[in-house]
């Protein structure tokens, strides 16, 4: 049957659909919100963890076989919060957003006059950046990492030799990258990734996954040998999910309705992102 209209034939190019399993949820499923509890940074850094130690090159090749045109020449260090200077093989993350109305004030945007002023230390903070980048860079930093690649900021926007160059490396920036962030709550960049806080404390390591009504450890662990659709299954409970793969579906068709999904820009930038961390409707999913 169709997934919410969606051929079948479609079904393995549906985000979250192909880690989906038929297994029965526990407790009555819903979506989190504002006032649900906060997200722990410690299950997205597990998520990495595991990734790094069962997947290895596979997702996380690094930049052995990049040319420098294919390179970020600028990214943000979030700890100095100021642009550098790219350097081979740095580690760094990407964000995918949508731009929308958010107007570029100020020494926001990278350009031949902003450019000085913005890689003197502290200089985005001294900026009005719009609240999906500025949670990005937290986010970033709250993992560990140091830098983080945003076009607005990262291409020279003024210089089209540059912007040129740039654009034809989104490619291998994205894929290259540690990690994408794939900003789907908002519809601009106003918005926040999430409307829930984000919480570094160990003992809240569970509180994104529950509303699965399972929990990491489940899925961290090797899945049923095949998972095979129920006898009875000709259609998704839509109000009503029975298992992951349902409560998944709703999720995967309601992203296929974002802003964010319906750009040519950020298909390119989740199709090359060997790593997603999305963001979209108060969850975080990997």
């Amino acid at each position: 049957m169709p997934y919410h209209g969606i051929n079948p034939h479609l079904e393995p190019f549906l985000p979250y659909i192909e880690k989906a399993t038929y297994t029965p949820l526990t407790k009555s499923w819903s979506l989190p919100n504002s006032l649900s509890r906060p997200i722990s940074i410690d299950t997205v850094k597990s998520w990495l963890a595991a990734c790094d130690r069962h997947h290895g090159d596979h997702c996380n090749r690094g930049q052995t076989l990049v040319t420098p045109d294919q390179q970020p020449t600028f990214l943000i260090d979030v700890h100095r919060a100021c642009l550098v200077l790219a350097t081979p093989g740095v580690a760094y993350a990407t964000l995918s957003y949508v731009w929308g109305q958010a107007g570029a004030g100020p020494g926001f945007s990278l350009t031949s006059d902003t450019h000085d002023a913005l890689r003197k230390e502290g200089s985005l903070d001294q900026v009005d950046l719009p609240r999906t980048i500025r949670d990005a860079m937290s986010f970033v930093a709250s993992l560990g990492l140091s830098h983080l690649w945003v076009d607005r900021l990262c291409i020279m926007q003024d210089n089209e030799d540059h912007k040129h160059g740039q654009i034809k490396a989104m490619g291998s920036i994205y894929s290259n990258s540690s990690f994408t962030i794939i900003a789907a709550q908002s519809h601009d960049a106003f918005g926040p990734l999430s409307s829930r806080p984000l919480k570094s404390s160990s003992s809240d390591r569970w509180s994104m996954l529950r509303f699965w009504g399972r929990n990491f450890m489940s899925r961290s662990r090797a899945m049923p040998s095949k998972t095979t659709a129920p006898a009875t299954d000709t259609a998704i409970h839509w109000k009503n999910p029975q298992t992951d793969r349902d409560a998944m579906a709703i999720m995967s068709a309601d992203l296929l309705r974002t802003i964010w999904y319906s750009r040519g820009w950020t298909f390119q930038e989740f199709l090359f992102s060997k790593r997603k961390i999305i963001f979209h409707n108060n969850t975080v999913n990997w």
